[in-house]
């Protein structure tokens, strides 16, 4: 495996007047083509999310206009800052600060009637995922063993929840809680209902890799992927640069050809005979074909 700086070396030769900026433009979207094309294994990671109980006990004294709750029988805790808080009789959700035991604030004033002795959830739908997570492959069910259906979030939004209270998860969405231009960037998984106890859900998903910054040209592809597939991709690009229609074309086959053998390696260490591309990975494959 070549370093990025000796890969740009090779593609020089080829380039004549081309500047190497434009070369290393190149290399980082060759790269990206590649990284996206597939679920790899090589970017594949197995984790699990613990998730919080959800808390009911006791009742609330909710005033309209006013962001104070006061709770009887109730026990706060300060682990509850930043948790979901919703009366079971409206559909708003607000955002729970701790007081004391007994009292709590809420991140604006109370818009549904006043009622003295309402019942009510304190939840958590929404986890940090590790830094590196860029695509959620598949989340589990600990209770039922089962994978979870993956949503939007726009879709939980309009489902059952919040018009149901917590109980056991049925789908997931995952969502950007960062800027994806400005690394690292962190996403959350949210939970659909949200869970009741709580428990580990374990997950897989695709991790994000760098690129190459022009700068770093000491470090490295990752050894999995070959200096074949970033030359030949990087030389049709050239090729079309230079207006050489016949070769870029060529090029791009030769592209293609080294994608396949790399798909047939990945397909070989899951076990399977044959890779069959997921619905995200041929939607890629289609927008890129038709550019």
């Amino acid at each position: 495996m070549s370093t990025w700086g000796q890969l740009r070396l090779l593609l020089q030769q080829d380039a004549g007047e081309l500047s190497p900026d434009l070369l290393d433009g190149y290399l980082n979207t060759r790269y990206g083509d590649v990284l996206d094309r597939w679920p790899w294994k090589g970017l594949e990671v197995e984790t699990s999310i613990q998730t919080t109980a959800a808390y009911n006990t006791g009742t609330v004294s909710v005033t309209q206009g006013s962001n104070a709750i006061v709770g009887t029988g109730t026990i706060f805790t300060s682990a509850m800052n930043g948790m979901s808080f919703r009366v079971t009789t409206d559909n708003a959700v607000y955002t729970f600060t701790f007081v004391t035991a007994t009292t709590a604030t809420l991140d604006r004033n109370y818009e549904d009637d006043t009622n003295a002795t309402a019942t009510f959830w304190i939840y958590e739908d929404e986890y940090v995922l590790p830094a590196p997570a860029k695509t959620l492959l598949t989340v589990v069910c600990p209770v039922t063993g089962e994978p979870l259906a993956d949503w939007t979030t726009q879709k939980i939004i309009d489902s059952m929840w919040p018009r149901e209270s917590p109980g056991i998860p049925i789908a997931f969405a995952m969502a950007a809680d960062t800027n994806e231009n400005t690394p690292p960037v962190y996403h959350t998984l949210k939970l659909s209902p949200p869970p009741m106890s709580s428990r580990g859900y374990p997950l897989r998903y695709q991790k994000a890799t760098a690129g190459f910054d022009g700068q770093t040209t000491g470090a490295a592809p990752l050894p999995w992927i070959s200096d074949n597939v970033l030359l030949c991709g990087c030389r049709a690009d050239i090729k079309h640069k230079l207006k050489d229609y016949t070769g870029a074309e060529a090029m791009e086959a030769k592209f293609e050809k080294a994608i396949a053998v790399m798909l047939n390696v990945d397909a070989a260490r899951r076990g399977n005979s044959e890779p069959v591309m997921a619905k995200q990975w041929s939607a890629y494959r289609t927008k890129r074909v038709l550019r």
